[in-house]
């Protein structure tokens, strides 16, 4: 099973909704500082989890773009698996989907490290 589309809406960098289609290969996102490659990583995390894990547990809300009232992150996965979350301000993170079919982890707080870890190998050379 393979990651084949994500939909970012209102998180972070992204207003609109925003449509990533991946291939079956190996995906490099390459863009300039600031154009929301993190935020595709936490997207993936957030849907996975219902949290990004390197935000406190105070400082969740911080994932919904300023002055939007809801952001929301879709998984499509190959095969018709999805998952998918809400997170409204105020309130905590909704999870919906077969999470366990599409992620089946033993230790799933692993999850957050593995996405910073593959996401930060070319910036931690630079930091």
């Amino acid at each position: 099973m393979h990651l084949d589309k994500i939909r970012i809406k209102n998180t972070r960098r992204f207003a609109d909704e925003v449509n990533v289609d991946f291939g079956e290969g190996a995906t490099i996102i390459l863009a300039p500082n600031g154009t929301g490659k993190t935020t595709i990583f936490e997207a993936i995390e957030l849907a996975l989890t219902g949290k990004i894990d390197r935000l406190k547990d105070d400082a969740q809300e911080a994932v919904i773009r300023d002055k939007a009232d809801q952001a929301s992150v879709r998984l499509d996965f190959s095969g018709g698996e999805c998952c998918q979350a809400i997170y409204d301000r105020g309130a905590s993170c909704s999870l919906s989907g077969d999470h366990e079919n599409i992620f089946s982890l033993d230790k799933k707080e692993s999850l957050p490290y593995l996405l910073r870890l593959t996401h930060y190998l070319e910036q931690r050379g630079k930091q």
